[in-house]
């Protein structure tokens, strides 16, 4: 993982239990990876700001859990609630040992890229979205199953402007 986004811990609960699997394609365009990834066994992955991911990472359990604890908060990810790691802060992500999660990785530049030609202008501070994002069922939702991942859940600066899934503080 690694290789597609950028340096990160890995601490494993039983490391002979791992069985770390990727797969998926890269979209060439903007050299983001679509595809699923899963371990095995529990792990956390360690970012940390004095070495940040080189990608925005989104992701979305089919099975299993996942819990992001950041901030002094902690957020936890299911099949109805997906994750969007930040490249540039410091976070711990535990991965249950059953989760087989649908990973996009975003590389920072190339969003940057794309946003700062949207607003035509340069962007004043780094792009930060809010943690979590959720899914709504299709039949309730206009637009298809994900339609709330959207743009307008953050501004121009980079901040979300509500919590929209389970957040504890610690």
């Amino acid at each position: 993982m690694a290789s597609i986004c950028g340096p990160h811990g890995l601490q494993v609960s039983r490391p002979e239990r791992l069985r770390f699997h990727q797969s998926g394609t890269v979209l060439r365009s903007m050299a983001t990876t679509l595809g699923f990834v899963e371990y095995g066994t529990d792990v956390t992955v360690a970012v940390r700001e004095n070495s940040p991911l080189n990608c925005y990472s989104v992701s979305l359990p089919m099975v299993g859990q996942q819990e992001l604890a950041a901030h002094g908060k902690t957020w936890l990810s299911d099949q109805d609630c997906g994750l969007i790691v930040s490249p540039q802060e410091s976070q711990d992500l535990a991965i249950t040992g059953n989760c087989r999660k649908l990973h996009v990785a975003i590389p920072r530049a190339a969003l940057q890229q794309v946003l700062q030609t949207m607003l035509q202008r340069p962007l004043d501070a780094p792009l930060v979205f809010h943690p979590t994002w959720t899914r709504r069922p299709a039949s309730r939702a206009r637009g298809g199953a994900w339609s709330s991942f959207s743009p307008a859940r953050w501004n121009a600066r980079g901040r979300s402007g509500s919590s929209i899934c389970r957040a504890n503080s610690n």
